[in-house]
């Protein structure tokens, strides 16, 4: 950049430019008060984020967004009223795919086994690239190998089943009848020594009459229709929001959000073999199994959760103002203990907790957290406060409704509320540590697409684009605001006399300076087309001041990107 000319009395210099930092009145050169719509690269520099446009528009407000791989091709679902779409961002191209029962409210999308499915506060569906339907769960072994007076329960009822299956192997030799251990409505299939059986048999309470005398070790099975009043669907069924635990083969769904606030559903791994035998006796039976009676309730039943998110080889639960911790060991698969880890700090919404590098982070009710401690133990600090540097911006009520997204490609954290009047959204770069903020763009939903983000408002789909220079043809203007600064020279007066600045940009920038009580200048730039690197000086002339600060104002409709910048004085 420039160095200290020898006649110069004091010099401000900002050659990498920090994040917002508004934790003291005072800051170096590379500490901004507040700053929009300019992203901070790898390299320190400041560059004008890309602009928006609107590529899809649907007939009803977006309930939920998901994308990623279905079929083995690159999908966006979005739920928008009543009505499930896949939708194409780049051809601009959307069609529905099924109706379901409810207009609106929130609802959740959560993939599985590489089957995507919805839940909407009323009933569960899955979904494929052409339609979708209510789900009919997996069939459970109800019981396994039973003899002829019965056995233990091997699986139990699904809660998204209305049928179960079991297998016999006689331990007497002129067996006519076994126990079902539930009172069926109907027999679907039944099976004696590989043998299918199509008629003589029929249902007597909780017996199966086989209609044949059967001898010592004959291999019996069967598949029941036991009807509804065995599950809880319906409760199941009224939750809005998911998590997905463990591998992309070998996961378990966590749903919460229903009827009954302080209560989890989780669904257990099915194994191929025990799918396709399912599939066998009802072929439109799908892998998701609900166990009856693995459902847990949280703090007694007295919890409100809000979030659910993994950490690591447990879960959080989170609550308004507390954490939670699951011990995730087969052993205490159906009593799950869940363990206190932290008393003051919580989620205040569904969409306000989101994995950064595998620590969770959550949207509370004082900030902004990052969760990194693996401890078992209960301990405070286990959450670490990211957002004191955003002091005075977030507002009490930010965090109520507030939704988090990581954008991955640009190692972004994004998280806003659809309710803030300027659209803002605050941004962490994780690498970096940094924080800025973009306005105008009030986002209900993020999503990411072919490694390009988008964003969902009311029933408008909008994405991102490296060659949008406006949002939706509405200027960007980017501002870098400074803190104060003595310029090195504590408590003594200078006058502003020159001002350098490196940049590669498109269209007009401005600087401005100012000392605690007015503006002294504004300098303007103007824009050069090209790639190209200058280094541009213009004369200040100010007043003496004891304290001053730079506000970089980039609007215009062209690519930005300020590299550093130096402020020169004299006495």
């Amino acid at each position: 950049m420039a160095k200290m000319h020898k006649n110069l009395f004091a010099q401000l210099y900002a050659g990498e430019f920090g994040g917002i930092d508004r934790q003291s009145s005072l800051g170096q050169a590379n500490v901004a008060q507040d700053i929009k719509n300019f992203r901070i690269l790898a390299d320190g520099s400041l560059e004008k984020r890309c602009g928006y446009s609107k590529v899809i528009g649907l007939p009803a407000g977006i309930r939920a967004v998901w994308s990623g791989d279905v079929d083995g091709e690159a999908s966006l679902f979005v739920l928008a009223g009543d009505m499930v779409y896949l939708a194409n961002p780049e051809t601009r191209e959307h069609r529905a795919v099924l109706s379901v029962g409810t207009p609106g409210g929130p609802a959740c999308f959560f993939q599985v086994e590489g089957r995507l499915y919805l839940i909407d506060g009323q009933d569960v569906y899955s979904l494929s690239r052409t339609d979708g339907a209510s789900v009919e769960g997996y069939v459970p072994l109800y019981g396994r190998d039973w003899t002829h007076a019965g056995g233990p329960v091997h699986e139990p009822v699904n809660q998204l089943s209305e049928y179960i299956r079991i297998t016999y192997r006689l331990s007497e030799s002129s067996a006519t009848s076994v126990p079902t251990g539930i009172a069926a409505e109907s027999v679907v299939s039944l099976i004696i020594d590989g043998i299918p059986k199509t008629s003589g048999y029929s249902l007597n309470g909780d017996m199966l009459k086989l209609g044949t005398t059967c001898a010592l070790n004959t291999e019996i099975e069967v598949c029941l229709h036991i009807g509804g009043s065995y599950n809880e669907r319906g409760e199941l069924s009224s939750c809005s929001g998911t998590a997905v635990f463990g591998g992309k083969y070998d996961n378990s769904v966590y749903c919460f959000g229903g009827n009954d606030r302080s209560r989890v559903f989780r669904s257990k791994y099915v194994g191929a073999a025990d799918l396709a035998r399912s599939r066998f006796h009802v072929p439109g039976s799908m892998g998701l199994y609900f166990p009856v009676g693995y459902d847990f309730s949280v703090a007694a039943g007295s919890a409100c959760v809000r979030a659910i998110c993994r950490h690591y080889d447990r879960l959080l639960l989170f609550t308004a103002d507390d954490a939670r911790m699951t011990d995730l060991s087969e052993s205490s698969y159906q009593d799950l203990p869940v363990r206190p880890v932290n008393s003051g700090v919580g989620c205040l919404s569904a969409g306000g907790v989101v994995l950064c590098d595998n620590d969770p982070m959550t949207v509370s009710r004082d900030g902004i957290y990052r969760w990194t401690s693996n401890t078992d133990e209960r301990d405070e600090s286990n959450a670490k406060r990211i957002s004191e540097q955003l002091a005075g911006l977030l507002g009490r009520d930010f965090g109520a409704g507030a939704l988090a997204f990581n954008y991955r490609e640009a190692d972004e954290i994004w998280i806003a509320n659809p309710a803030d009047p300027e659209g803002r959204v605050f941004v962490y770069n994780y690498r970096l540590e940094k924080w800025y903020c973009h306005t105008g763009i009030s986002a209900e939903h993020f999503f990411r697409f072919g490694g390009r983000l988008g964003f969902c408002r009311a029933g408008d789909v909008f994405m991102f684009g490296e060659e949008e220079y406006t949002d939706c043809g509405a200027e960007i203007v980017a501002e870098y605001e400074s803190r104060y600064t003595d310029m090195g020279q504590a408590g003594l007066k200078k006058r502003v006399k020159r001002v350098m600045v490196v940049s590669s940009a498109e269209s007009d920038f401005t600087v401005e300076l100012h000392n605690t009580g007015r503006k002294l200048c504004e300098l303007h730039f103007e824009g050069r087309p090209g790639p190209g690197i200058e280094s541009r000086r213009a004369g200040a002339y100010t007043g003496r001041t004891t304290y001053v600060k730079y506000c970089l104002k980039a609007g215009g409709p062209g690519r930005q990107r300020i590299f550093g910048i130096v402020v020169m004085a004299d006495k």
